[in-house]
């Protein structure tokens, strides 16, 4: 029995200080600590490999045909922009924005009735040359009423520009 006496003794000498080693370890939580330095970066993935950065990817589809570009807006000049009908004066057309080699028409609108204006030879049309443009210079040859007048520029292939024109008295 004294072997049975001395376990009994020697039980809690070892159990309380195995619960006390225990409670230390798992004890409380503190606060957290500073944060620390970032790492560094990784090294980069090997060339060839697809959507890795640096590497293009694969083409996409090709989309439907577009509508057409807007064509340049068309343009005319006339100087000087008023003459009188009784003086002889040279006036000059000017027009810009027409399509290259494009036949344009150049008519006077005068009450309900249009005047084709061109340079002398030409059969009533201009030609825009290689930019688009055309210039030329005439004494006209109506007799009008003094007002103002439409202009207006009608080109073959879709191109239209009007300017005023003017008749003194």
């Amino acid at each position: 029995m004294r072997f049975l006496g001395k376990q009994r003794r020697a039980l809690p000498a070892i159990v309380v200080p195995v619960l006390l080693i225990g409670l230390l370890l798992t004890g409380c939580q503190g606060t957290a600590g500073p944060q620390g330095e970032p790492g560094l970066p990784g090294e980069p993935g090997l060339p060839g490999e697809p959507g890795l950065p640096g590497e293009p990817g694969l083409p996409g589809l090709r989309g439907p045909q577009g509508e057409p570009a807007p064509q340049a807006s068309a343009a005319i000049v006339v100087s000087p922009v008023a003459s009188e009908p009784s003086k002889s004066a040279m006036v000059s057309y000017y027009g810009s924005g027409f399509a290259p080699g494009e036949k344009i028409q150049l008519l006077l609108h005068i009450e309900g009735t249009v005047v084709a204006i061109a340079p002398e030879g030409a059969g009533g049309i201009n030609v825009a040359n290689e930019n688009g443009a055309f210039s030329f210079s005439k004494v006209p040859q109506f007799r009008v009423g003094p007002g103002v007048y439409t202009l207006e520029a009608v080109g073959d292939k879709g191109s239209r520009a009007t300017t005023p024109y003017e008749i003194l008295e």
